[in-house]
């Protein structure tokens, strides 16, 4: 009995080689597969058919079913390209309220659950590690190495906060020394003999499984892997891994992790002192920030800096160092929330916690800098260009009140420098410490320090922008990189139209921007290559140089996709 193809091996062999080999998948490609993908969609938007056969009056219905597991591996593969469609959002959020992971390709929900969890962002997650949490068994496993495995992965993959999985990840240790990790049921197989039988007409019941040890070991490994990984990227080492000593799982508490504990403690002393309403409303803002990746960053932003320093003229003790975080943390907390303001998305309730984190923002820096006049001038001269930024970009950088698009010409020049004035206060902790070491604000470190994050900030903002611009035209706003499409391409004046232009011009021009100040970052580096290791700074520049690349690699890919589609369309 010869079966067709299916999505489900097809959907995770895609996303293998975008991860691991991206320039495979070329654009051509890409539009043979949403091509294949469309031809098997329910309705538009999914979901899809698990098998790549013609939906014909004369085919089997066995071929047309639609399941879970196999639309959360396409779900996964689309994530991978930045899309999502709303057919597989509504099966799998049906799937989690009636917690009903039920697929006849997998024996148990783990698979399935894990399936969903490597691309799920939506607001059920939170129910479906609840739903994980509800099957655990009383010594801290789920009942077998593969299924511990698969719910580790599943919580992690999650990105919400879960009770330590210590006695788990013990659990995977004690099974290791004692089998090895041998195998468990992972998917429904056929039995080859029953092939046979089918082939001459006889069916013969009976399910077999499929499941190796080399499976097991790969997802106990990956498990293990992702914890450790989990601890070091989102400071949640000591909630995820409580205290194991373990072969597998050590050195979670790096200094990084004292460092960003102090703060928290520090944090929440400060909103002690308030009224009980506001403590409880900003000591959940702030929680929610640092539990994030970009919390976490800022909180050990002046750490880090101070790393950098090849030779600190001052040793600065773990209390300044929690200070500065503390006042980073301040910082983007408020500025947070201002920008909500000016989104037009804030809240109410939002604004005592903004205007508390401002006020304890200047407090610190006083407090540790207040006897420096010229970085008590500096600072001033940053906030008061990050509330200049803010006022020209709700001022010029909005559509009109007739949701015009606008024309080219003065309405459309840009200030560059906007971009990293807006962004400057991410600057504070560093030049503190730099203060502190004895480098004078007029002196060339100080200044070379202040114009690699404007270079830094800008090319960073120019990425962002290149991600973001047709999702903040839709909200009636206006960024870096639509007003350069607008100044150099007034003609264009609808998103078809400027998405167009977006691939084949625009985003040749941005990258070429973006690579022009990452250079410039790295020069000014060079200039004081005596005082700070140029190679932990440059680890900020790398991600933004991998993105840009990348999106040149896409423009290849898109131009490519619309002519293969375009070719393909016309075949049919």
């Amino acid at each position: 009995m010869p079966y067709p193809d299916d999505w489900d091996d097809t959907a995770c062999a895609i996303a293998a080689l975008k991860l691991l080999k991206p320039e495979v998948i070329t654009g051509k490609v890409l539009a043979q597969v949403i091509q294949a993908l469309t031809a098997c969609e329910v309705e538009p938007g999914g979901p899809y058919r698990t098998w790549l056969v013609s939906n014909t009056p004369d085919t089997d219905p066995a071929w047309l079913d639609v399941d879970l597991a196999v639309n959360a591996n396409i779900g996964y593969m689309l994530s991978l390209f930045e899309v999502e469609v709303p057919g597989i959002i509504a099966l799998v959020k049906d799937a989690i309220q009636n917690e009903r992971y039920v697929s006849p390709y997998y024996p148990t929900p783990f698979p399935i659950m894990y399936f969903i969890s490597r691309w799920y962002r939506g607001e059920l997650r939170e129910q479906l590690g609840e739903h994980v949490l509800a099957l655990r068994k009383k010594d801290g496993s789920w009942g077998n190495p593969l299924h511990t495995a698969l719910a580790m992965l599943t919580l992690v993959q999650l990105d919400i906060e879960v009770p330590a999985l210590d006695s788990a990840v013990a659990y995977l240790e004690r099974t290791c020394e004692k089998d090895h990790w041998r195998s468990y049921p992972f998917y429904i197989g056929i039995n080859p003999h029953q092939r046979e039988q089918h082939k001459r007409g006889v069916r013969e019941d009976g399910v077999w499984y499929a499941g190796s040890p080399a499976l097991t070991t790969a997802f106990c490994a990956a498990a293990l892997a992702s914890v450790m990984r989990f601890g070091r990227e989102s400071g949640g080492a000591q909630t995820i891994v409580a205290g194991v000593n373990s072969k597998f799982v050590n050195g979670l508490e790096s200094q990084g992790d004292i460092i960003i504990a102090d703060i928290r403690e520090r944090l929440t002393s400060r909103c002690a002192v308030v009224s009980d309403d506001l403590r409880d409303a900003a000591g959940d803002c702030i929680k929610r920030f640092l539990d994030t990746r970009t919390g976490r960053g800022a909180a050990l932003a002046p750490y880090e800096f101070y790393r950098a320093l090849r030779e600190p003229r001052t040793l600065l003790g773990d209390k300044i160092l929690v200070q500065l975080g503390v006042a980073m943390v301040f910082g983007w907390v408020a500025y947070t929330i201002i920008d909500s303001f000016l989104d037009e998305e804030g809240e109410a309730r939002q604004v005592s916690i903004g205007t508390f984190a401002l006020r304890a923002l200047y407090e610190i820096m006083y407090e540790l800098m207040g006897s420096d006049k010229q970085f008590v001038a500096w600072f001033y001269r940053v906030m008061d260009g990050i509330d200049g930024a803010n006022m020209t970009e709700v001022g010029r950088w909005r559509r009109q009140a007739d949701g015009a698009v606008r024309k080219g010409g003065e309405s459309t020049t840009i200030d560059f420098d906007l971009l990293a004035r807006r962004s400057l206060g991410h600057t504070v902790g560093p030049m503190a410490i730099m203060c502190l070491q004895g480098y004078g604000m007029g002196g060339i470190e100080c200044r070379a320090v202040e114009q690699f994050f404007s270079h830094y900030l800008i090319a960073r903002q120019l990425n962002d922008d290149a991600h973001d611009w047709e999702a903040d035209l839709e909200r009636g706003q206006y960024n870096a990189v639509s007003l350069m499409m607008l100044r150099d391409a007034p003609d264009r004046q609808t998103a078809v139209d400027l998405r167009d232009y977006f691939w084949h011009e625009a985003v040749v021009g941005v990258s070429e921007k973006i690579f022009k100040h990452l250079k410039k970052a790295r020069e000014v580096l060079r200039k004081v290559a005596t005082v700070l290791n140029s190679r932990m700074l440059d680890e900020l520049l790398l991600p933004i140089e991998h993105a840009t690349q990348r999106a040149i690699e896409e423009r290849e890919q898109v131009l490519g996709f619309l002519e293969g589609y375009g070719k393909g369309g016309k075949s049919n």
